[in-house]
């Protein structure tokens, strides 16, 4: 390196070493004053020592617009999410809740072939014929007998009945209730039996409900249920008995899906499908309804009082003539006509029918062949 290379190199690192703001080469005297940005420079940290510092043009970052379909509101879709609400599983499914879903449920049901047909279905495939025991222990005889009793057992009971009704009513009213009792009455040396219970009798007898207790559940601060209020009889009865007793939950079978947390009554299974059934229920009703009202459905009757003159009766109306008063959609197609003359004898003739002086024709032909004589 040369002498006068190393002087502009000691001349560089000497413009460089300067206070932050001084600038050594000739190009900064010709530039405009920097600008200073006094907030950028109080939010510099103390080892900075609270210098100003040069800052460029402001930066200015492109905003992003993202996010969800579903969280926008539009004039088209607000009066669609205009029932949703942030309430608490028991909230939402509360008792006067509960109560209109399950009325319109089993309405729905009672009169709704199509839906009627599902839930038998659902509850015939799920239960069966019933649950079966197997005994595995190395004792054949002992599996035998053990088998055997819990068959008779259950079949006294009507078990798989019984089960089938509770699948039934949970799809139906959302819950089921049973509860584990001892009858007296079996002939099988096995008393236990089964007592089913609607949903409608599980509730709370009081308006004001505990913090622990749920329409007539009671649950300890684990969230366990300890017990279920009862009512001995159904509140839609007319006999007005409104006593119930705490039943013990070791004893009681709550059955139903849970599909929220917190949530401890169940809702009807077939809750999002009554409004559509209810409308299919209409329209398969309209369908027929107004195919009849668009057919004619008046008919003459043939009596020797309105005999046309000479004694004989008029042409039969033709499918075309027929067809006249009938929406297009409903018309049947012409058949083709068929002069006996040129069958070659294939139709036997058919001496015309008398009555009352009056002579008509019948058709010769068998109707699947779709064709009709000539007169």
């Amino acid at each position: 390196m040369g002498k006068r290379q190393r002087k502009q190199s000691k001349r560089r690192r000497a413009g460089n070493s300067g206070p932050p703001l001084q600038r050594t080469n000739r190009a900064a005297a010709s530039e405009p004053a920097p600008v200073v940005r006094m907030a950028v420079a109080a939010r510099l940290p103390k080892a900075c020592g609270g210098q100003v510092v040069r800052s460029g043009p402001p930066m200015v970052r492109p905003m992003i617009r993202g996010g969800y379909d579903a969280a926008q509101t539009t004039d088209d879709n607000r009066r669609h999410w205009a029932n949703a609400d942030s309430l608490s599983a028991a909230a939402a499914n509360s008792l006067d809740v509960r109560k209109r879903v399950r009325e319109r449920a089993r309405y729905e049901v009672a009169n709704n072939c199509y839906l009627n047909g599902m839930v038998q279905t659902l509850a015939n495939d799920c239960i069966g014929t019933g649950p079966r025991l197997q005994m595995l222990t190395d004792d054949a005889a002992l599996n035998d007998r053990i088998e055997e009793r819990f068959s008779d057992w259950a079949r006294e009971i009507h078990l798989a009945a019984k089960l089938r009704t509770m699948r039934y009513a949970k799809a139906v009213d959302g819950e089921v209730f049973a509860v584990l009792t001892t009858n007296k009455m079996l002939t099988s040396p096995i008393k236990l039996d089964l007592q089913l219970v609607e949903c409608d009798r599980v509730t709370s007898p009081w308006l004001a409900m505990a913090s622990n207790d749920v329409d007539g559940i009671r649950f300890d601060a684990f969230g366990n249920p300890i017990e279920y209020c009862i009512f001995r009889s159904h509140p839609g009865d007319l006999t007005g008995d409104l006593t119930f007793d705490w039943q013990s939950a070791e004893y009681v079978i709550h059955w139903f899906k849970s599909v929220r947390p917190g949530q401890q009554r169940g809702i009807s299974e077939i809750m999002p499908a009554l409004p559509l059934s209810a409308i299919l229920r209409r329209y398969t009703i309209a369908v027929p309804a107004a195919a009849s009202a668009s057919c004619p459905t008046k008919r003459t009757p043939l009596r020797a009082g309105n005999m046309p003159a000479g004694g004989r009766a008029s042409r039969l109306h033709t499918s075309s003539s027929a067809n006249a008063s009938v929406p297009p959609a409903l018309r049947m197609p012409a058949a083709p006509v068929v002069d006996p003359a040129m069958s070659g004898g294939l139709w036997p003739s058919v001496p015309p029918i008398s009555q009352g002086g009056g002579r008509w024709r019948r058709s010769l032909l068998p109707q699947k062949h779709g064709l009709r004589l000539a007169k």
